[in-house]
Parts: structure tokens; sequence; C-alpha cells
């Protein structure tokens, strides 16, 4: 049998088809940055999963820049992550690695909620519950900024997890053809106590069900213009950092295997 590599970090288990490589070397200096992010209090998931005629580096770019909110997710979640301050989603910070990297997403301090978003916020898991500064871990909130909101990593090839304070989501983009792919979302919460935290939890949950659907809504139109050959070349702007990062890192790791 071809030997295959397994591992696990955070309770993650990561297979590699080249066990050549240990996994703590393969991480690098993602471990370091979430030490003590309490992954095993958000131990009830809920999980998403749909085929998309779109490639699967589509589906990985969607998740990787911020300033879409402002304009895909205006009806679930409006002004949560800008304000007249930062009208267009710019990010607090960026961490680029050699494989990995990381962006740090800007909070409105005080978001338009309806009257439920409110109640939840206080009961549960939310968009708007922000952890104070002092309980976070040293890797979360690099800036210790006042109006931060999460934390998205992107590990090489694949794997996004966004680290918040009162949830974390876990993507995996898989490629199924050259313009098809499976993208499937999780949603890592805590435990429910209490009927306000049930109903707080079950509210996340159908919360970020709607987020994802608005993020969905273009990955097959954007696979249509790609296909059509109009364009030729796309420009990405700083904002667009992490996607630029993740093609620079994968046209590297290609180019060693045809070279090798």
């Amino acid at each position: 049998l071809v030997p295959v590599a397994v591992d696990n970090w955070e309770g993650f288990i990561f297979i590699n088809l080249s066990p050549r490589e240990p996994l703590n070397e393969f991480l690098g200096e993602i471990p370091d940055l979430l030490n003590g992010y309490d992954f095993a209090r958000l131990s009830t998931y809920y999980g998403y999963s749909v085929e998309m005629e779109a490639n699967w580096k589509i589906l990985r770019d969607s998740q990787i820049d911020a300033y879409h909110a402002k304009y895909l997710h205006r009806r679930s979640v409006p002004g949560v992550m800008l304000n007249r301050g930062n009208p267009s989603v710019e990010l607090l910070d960026v961490q680029l690695g050699q494989r990995h990297g990381m962006m740090s997403v800007f909070a409105n301090p005080d978001p338009p909620l309806t009257p439920v978003q409110r109640a939840m916020a206080r009961f549960g898991p939310s968009v708007a519950h922000r952890q104070t500064l002092e309980r976070l871990p040293k890797g979360l909130n690099p800036q210790r900024s006042n109006t931060w909101l999460f934390d998205m990593y992107y590990l090489f090839p694949n794997f996004h997890l966004l680290t918040g304070a009162s949830m974390c989501i876990i993507f995996t983009m898989w490629p199924l053809a050259p313009s098809r792919g499976l993208l499937e979302g999780r949603l890592a919460l805590p435990k429910a106590h209490s009927l306000a935290d049930w109903f707080a939890r079950d509210y996340a949950r159908c919360l970020q069900r709607d987020i994802w659907l608005e993020d969905g809504s273009t990955l097959e139109n954007t696979q249509k213009g790609l296909s059509s050959g109009v364009v030729g070349t796309q420009l990405l702007q700083d904002q667009e950092i992490m996607i630029r990062h993740a093609e620079k890192v994968l046209d590297d790791a290609i180019a060693q295997q045809i070279h090798t």
C-alpha cells in the first residue's frame, strides 16, 4: 500500500499524501499563533456542504477577503463589519507565512442590530459577541484592536479557519473537476446550558446559513465569467492580498512538483 501521513492538531485530523513532512513542520507558525484558543469549548458542530459549478480556487478565494461583506451581507449582517470610519471593511492586520496566512477583520463597535440580534448577543454566540482583549490568546487580534471581530486563517491548500470570540468556522474546498468543486462549512459553537443558550445557538446556526447562502450566490457566475475567456487578466488590490498570497503559494508548489 502507498503510505499516507495522518496526524492531528487541536482535534483536526490532517491527511497528507506525502509522508515526508511532519505536521508540525507543515503548519509552521499556525500553532504558535493559535496557542491558547479554546477549541475544546466549541464542541457543538453544525455542517453544510454544497457542490457548485465553480473551480475550487473560486470557493477558496470567496472567504479570504473581507470587503465583500459590504455588499453581499447587506441583508444578513448589515453594518456589523463596517461603519463610517471604515466604510469598505479594510483589514486590521495581515500576516503572511511561507504557506499560510491570516487576516484580522474589523468590527463595528456599535452595529445596527435588530432587537433579536441584540438579545442573542447577550445569551450566546453571535456576530456581535466580542471578547475583551485581556482574555484573548496572544495570536488572536494581533493589533489588540477594540474594533476586532475575528481572524481568518488560510492553511494551504484548502483549509480555512475563522476564529472568533464565541464561535469557530471551518471551511474545506475540494476539487471535483476543473469547473466544479465541493464547499464544506462547519460552525463550531459552545454547549447550551439553558433555554436561552439553545435559542441563541439555533439563531446563530440559521444566521450563518444565510451568510453562507449570500457568499455562494456569486460563485457559479464568477466561474461563467472566467470560462468565457473575455477577461484574460484579473487585478487584485491590497485588500485581496490573502488571495494573491494563496495563489502564489499554489503556483510555487506546482512549479516545484514539475521541477522534481
